[in-house]
């Protein structure tokens, strides 16, 4: 449910027990997308809707009705301070006051004056009413609206710890909720090493809802968390941020990886004694910008080390290795005869398919445009040989699948056909056609005959 969705029931509910009801928002708890579904619901009660923001509204909006006889819903949503030398941010509900109307108010009874707040909302979400009253300001007010799910989930990860709420924790409440990390329980790396290196805008956008002071409270809080997780917000970052990452990599070989970290850096000693949990998969973040950091560091004496602890010279254990390594294609390279070839990640640059369109095109003789790719597609491909005018067909690849189509001349199409059929092999195959749409798949490779010619030297003429 919604902050201004439990506005819109409470405000319902008090319209079918009274003939006029005041509403109190000067936060508009009550949005404006809901006003009209309300002013629907309460046109089928018999009840008109008055929303204003001023003095003038109210006035003008009361003028034509009768008190004695109205029944009427009025929406306050004017904000002023009862103290005008207080600060709108430090303000609570109490010191803001609504508009007056002394010839109304007097006649709406006591249980039909309502002033939604964020706390009233939590404590009827969450059925605990001990909610501490400085939810209801900013910026507190604002993250419970925003994301009132987000903001309970943080509360309750503090009442859990036992404590009584001060300023203090009630500021990391609100920072787990911006952020959307439960900064009580922040044990896992992952998310607490993109929150101090992979959001900067966050951080920034952080002193729009607090002040300095409440922000060194947010960092002190996350510093005192253990190594090397609490690190990581302090003096010593770009350290605890190489310990761990090398830790999480590590951790897929070793029970205990925080052992050969002084090898890997003799700055990564007093990470040596901490210990981590498996972690099988990782963001994108992690692997373009942290594994290359990591892997800069790897020296041949760590290689050698790694290799001689792992046994990596025996087969079975080198196949093994690389079948646990996930992040690091350095690693991976010190066993490299161990890698498949499926999941040997390489560039596509550096390499050649043999059923690629280039490998293809570069068998036919005569060939002057290679083939590849137009817009992602296919390319049309002409082939001049002596004996015949030049022959056009189609090529492109189709889920992993070479295929050819439009021979358009019938001297050639059978050369062309055998040159492609030599080049192609396996599970992709082409689909040779003339104008009659005669359709045939390519043969064994070297051999230049298609399985139709194979099975009784069927033409694709």
């Amino acid at each position: 449910m919604s902050l201004s969705g439990w506005a819109k029931d409470q405000i319902e509910a008090r319209s079918q027990h009274h003939r006029l009801v005041c509403v109190h928002d000067p936060y508009e708890l009550l949005d404006p997308c809901d006003l009209p579904a309300l002013r629907d619901s309460l046109r089928s009660k018999g009840r008109d809707l008055l929303t204003v923001r001023n003095a003038l509204q109210l006035r003008e909006g009361l003028e034509d009705r009768e008190p004695a006889s109205a029944k009427l819903v009025v929406p306050d949503q004017s904000y002023t301070l009862r103290d005008p030398h207080l600060l709108p941010k430090d303000a609570q509900p109490t010191d803001l006051v609504s508009l007056r109307a002394p010839d109304w108010k007097p006649l709406v009874s006591q249980e039909a004056f309502f002033t939604p707040t964020v706390r009233e909302f939590l404590c009827h979400l969450t059925g605990d009413q001990h909610w501490p009253v400085e939810v209801s300001i900013y910026p507190y007010e604002k993250l419970a609206r925003d994301d009132p799910h987000r903001f309970v989930q943080a509360f309750d990860t503090f009442r859990r710890t036992g404590r009584a709420l001060c300023t203090g924790d009630l500021v990391v409440v609100g920072a787990s909720a911006y952020f959307g990390v439960d900064l009580f329980d922040i044990s896992q790396p992952l998310p607490a090493l993109e929150l101090a290196f992979h959001r900067p805008e966050s951080w920034l956008n952080l002193e729009d809802l607090f002040n300095s002071s409440e922000i060194d409270l947010i960092r002190q809080r996350l510093q005192s968390i253990p190594q090397p997780i609490g690190d990581l917000f302090g003096q010593s970052a770009e350290n605890a941020r190489m310990a761990l990452v090398a830790l999480l990599i590590l951790r897929q070989h070793f029970e205990e990886p925080g052992r050969h970290l002084p090898i890997l850096s003799p700055s990564l000693a007093g990470y040596q004694d901490c210990s981590i949990g498996l972690c099988l998969e990782a963001p994108s973040w992690f692997l373009d910008h942290e594994v290359p950091r990591f892997e800069k560091l790897l020296t041949k004496a760590f290689r050698d080390h790694l290799h001689g602890t792992l046994e990596l010279g025996d087969e079975q254990k080198a196949r093994g290795f690389v079948q646990r390594e996930r992040f690091s294609d350095a690693l991976r390279g010190l066993a490299p005869f161990a890698i498949p070839r499926s999941t040997r990640r390489t560039r596509r640059t550096e390499t050649r398919d043999e059923f690629s369109f280039g490998a293809i095109g570069s068998g036919v003789p005569g060939d002057k445009t290679p083939f590849g790719r137009i817009g992602g597609f296919h390319q049309e491909v002409r082939c001049t040989p002596a004996l015949d005018p030049a022959p056009r067909f189609v090529a492109w690849e189709d889920h992993g699948r070479v295929r050819c189509r439009g021979f358009l001349s019938g001297r050639s199409s059978g050369w062309a056909s055998e040159q492609l059929d030599a080049r192609c092999r396996g599970p992709r195959e082409a689909v040779l056609g003339n104008r009659e749409g005669v359709r045939g798949s390519l043969g064994p490779r070297g051999t230049g005959v298609s399985r139709h010619d194979q099975r009784g030297r069927h033409s694709a003429e």
